[in-house]
């Protein structure tokens, strides 16, 4: 399960996506959740503090206070794609302001994918050889990103998989 990292909807305007993913401080965010106002409605998109958050309309009118959950997209044109929509109360909005504050210093020790590299790399390195389920018991991070990092190391040439085993070279 993806954890949604809280952020004020001017930093879903401001920051770069790349890849579906929202990059705040050299960090990859996947998932996010963002509090607002409905401004407005346009096409298959509602419209959150300047936000476009592709949910159902149903239900929700301008002025509501939305609290939305939801996956970065950038399909030619940036999104939000929501997962989980509950209207709040103004009461909400000073909440969600310490909540930011108090977990922001935890987004800067999210290990970054170079960070991972390493680890895996290095984990490598000190085994020798190990095999695919080794190195997930070790790193403990999804499966298929582990795959993607596994391929990107091979295809720089730093590892070797041959028998069912990584290697490192």
């Amino acid at each position: 399960m993806e954890v949604a990292i809280k952020i004020y909807p001017k930093e879903f305007l401001t920051n770069e996506v790349v890849d579906n993913y929202l990059i705040i401080n050299g960090k990859k965010i996947k998932k996010v959740r963002i509090l607002g106002y409905v401004e407005g409605f346009e096409g298959d998109y509602v419209i959150v503090d300047k936000v476009k958050v592709k949910m159902d309309k149903e239900g929700i009118n301008k002025d509501d206070l939305l609290d939305v959950i939801g996956y970065v997209k950038n399909d030619n044109d940036r999104y939000i794609e929501a997962e989980l929509v509950r209207k709040r109360g103004r009461s909400w909005i000073l909440l969600r302001e310490l909540e930011i504050r108090a977990t922001r210093k935890y987004l800067d020790k999210i290990p970054t994918d170079e960070d991972i590299e390493k680890k895996v790399l290095e984990i490598i390195k000190r085994f020798g050889e190990l095999t695919f389920d080794d190195i997930s018991k070790m790193v403990k991070i999804p499966e298929d990103k582990l795959k993607e990092i596994l391929e990107k190391l091979e295809g720089k040439g730093e590892i070797l998989y041959m028998d069912n085993k990584y290697i490192a070279l």
